[in-house]
């Protein structure tokens, strides 16, 4: 643990010896700022390149720079980045006196510095700088892929499901050869259950395809080659059909009649025939 006093100047009254103010703050200070950084790894069940937090603790003033008593103090702001002196990020932690700084790369070296600002929003300069640089070991470990499968098959369409170790990505490269030529578009969402859905396609045709996966630390796994066939386009044609009586003689010389039926169909061919001498009632044949 390293311990590093910084005094965060009352830039009306006493203003430090950098260029870098925030405004002018009245009544507030001098003030002594103690920051306490320290780096902690999170442990659990992914590996993350972002695992690093540094602690931050200050003392809060209690006079203005006059020696009256503080009574404007609202709140301090953090700031801190990669590059000393140039803060990239900055947090409002309204009046606390310690806040847990997350989300830092591992094996990085961060710099950080303070500001107070009172009830009229007039903020300090910084605060004297410390930096820290996070440790642990950065995940380089691609997702495991399994459970490959294909359902919900149309004429033109595919579901594709299947399964990682860890979360991560979402995509599919498909088409009708291994050299694929389509993709969809990337689900960032990170997952450990994925199903991405292919619409669009040829009825009637066989595809191939494969999957990709990419965790948080931007490892990437490809699976090897899968393939589906879409089935035939569905039967929007009906059949057509014959009905002949007594061989298609034009008189019948006896009470009774031999009928004859008769069906084609060019897709799924004909089930089921059906007369009637009423129209209203059917008869199935």
């Amino acid at each position: 643990m390293h311990l590093v006093k910084q005094r965060l100047f009352d830039t009306t009254l006493n203003p430090p010896p950098s260029t870098s103010t925030h405004g002018r703050l009245r009544g507030i200070f001098s003030i002594l700022i103690v920051v306490v950084i320290f780096s902690v790894i999170s442990i659990g069940a992914t590996n993350s390149a972002r695992a690093g937090q540094a602690v931050l603790t200050w003392d809060p003033p209690t006079t203005n720079s006059d020696g009256s008593p503080l009574t404007d103090l609202a709140g301090y702001k953090v700031y801190y980045g990669p590059t000393s002196g140039n803060y990239s990020t900055v947090i409002n932690v309204a009046n606390v006196t310690s806040y847990t700084v997350t989300g830092l790369y591992d094996n990085t070296t961060y710099y950080f510095a303070t500001t107070a600002y009172n009830t009229s929003s007039i903020e300090s300069a910084y605060s004297g700088e410390v930096a820290k640089t996070t440790t642990g070991t950065t995940d380089i470990t691609a997702p495991v892929l399994s459970n490959i499968t294909t359902g919900n098959i149309t004429s033109s369409s595919a579901a594709i499901t299947w399964t990682t170790n860890e979360q991560a990505s979402s995509q599919i490269e498909y088409g009708t050869t291994t050299a694929y030529g389509s993709s969809t578009t990337i689900d960032n969402t990170l997952l450990t259950s994925h199903s991405v859905s292919l619409s669009g396609l040829s009825s009637w045709t066989p595809y191939h395809f494969r999957v990709k996966s990419r965790d948080a630390a931007g490892n990437l796994t490809t699976s090897g080659d899968y393939t589906f066939t879409t089935l035939a386009p569905p039967d929007t044609t009906p059949p057509t059909g014959t009905i002949a009586i007594n061989n298609g003689d034009p008189y019948a010389t006896s009470t009774s009649a031999a009928i004859t039926f008769s069906c084609s169909d060019a897709g799924s061919g004909c089930s089921q025939m059906r007369s009637s001498n009423t129209g209203n009632v059917w008869q199935n044949y």
